[in-house]
């Protein structure tokens, strides 16, 4: 029983009535020849190949969790989710085993023998919304988020980095203040901000994990360090101004802002 990452191996076991033969001769690089066993793990299902165990009456799946695999109890995909793949299994007698699984969360099930819990999707930044005064940056996380691997610890400003780019505009520099204050597992985290110069609106700041072991889920996965959904365009707060005023002829004058 437990919570399982990106890069956990669980051990699947099938137990026969009897002892199996695995037909070895067949197996191939690719896997053909391998007996699989398609899992239920969400949108994308993920099949497995054949580990160990042949001459006994049970037989080793190794499933190791992939990115995107998502379950609350996990479970193969139906009675049917063990096939041959080119391969054998038979008794000692040759026989052809029946492989018919017992139906998913059914007893004897994976899904009733023990409660695994797939989490194969790290954490993101969801949105960011900047105040209106460009002051401080709200960032909403996908889930619950800590700094420690074992699901602990409070995320602080040091966890994150913010990389400003000027791109012509008239701030010169942008950086993390300070954070607010977190009590655990906060999904929507505020970061205040020191802003040098007064923005044109088309200055843009970055924020991202400061490393790849820094923001965690639950399960341990660790946030990625570039979040496009932490990229934001800072507001516009720098009043035109008058570049110059020329006379035209007659009663008309030409006065030039320093932008719309």
């Amino acid at each position: 029983n437990g919570l399982y990452k990106i890069g956990d191996q669980i051990s699947i076991e099938v137990t026969f009535s009897e002892s199996v033969v695995v037909n070895s001769a067949l197996f191939q690089g690719n896997g053909t020849g391998r007996p699989n066993l398609t899992l239920e793990t969400g949108s994308s299902d993920q099949v497995i190949n054949y580990s160990s165990g042949s001459g006994g009456a049970v037989l080793v799946w190794n499933y190791t969790v992939a990115l995107g695999n998502i379950s609350s109890d996990l479970d193969y995909q139906s009675a049917t989710a063990l096939a041959l793949n080119s391969g054998t299994i038979k008794d000692i007698s040759g026989n052809v085993a029946i492989l018919t699984l017992p139906t998913p969360s059914a007893s004897g099930s994976i899904g009733a023998n023990k409660a695994l819990v797939v989490d194969g999707i790290p954490p993101s930044i969801s949105s960011s919304s900047l105040a209106s005064d460009n002051s401080y940056v709200d960032l909403t996380i996908s889930e619950a988020v800590y700094n420690t691997i074992n699901g602990s610890g409070d995320l602080e400003a040091s966890d994150f980095t913010l990389t400003f780019s000027q791109n012509s505009g008239n701030a010169t520099a942008a950086s993390i203040a300070s954070m607010s204050a977190l009590s655990g597992s906060e999904t929507v985290i505020r970061i205040s901000l020191n802003i040098t110069g007064i923005p044109s609106g088309v200055e843009t700041i970055a924020i991202n994990p400061v490393n790849a072991s820094s923001i965690f889920d639950l399960a341990g996965n660790a946030m990625p360090t570039s979040q496009e959904n932490g990229i934001v365009t800072l507001n516009d707060k720098l009043a035109a101004t008058i570049i110059s005023v020329i006379f035209k002829g007659g009663r008309n004058y030409e006065v030039t802002f320093g932008d719309s």
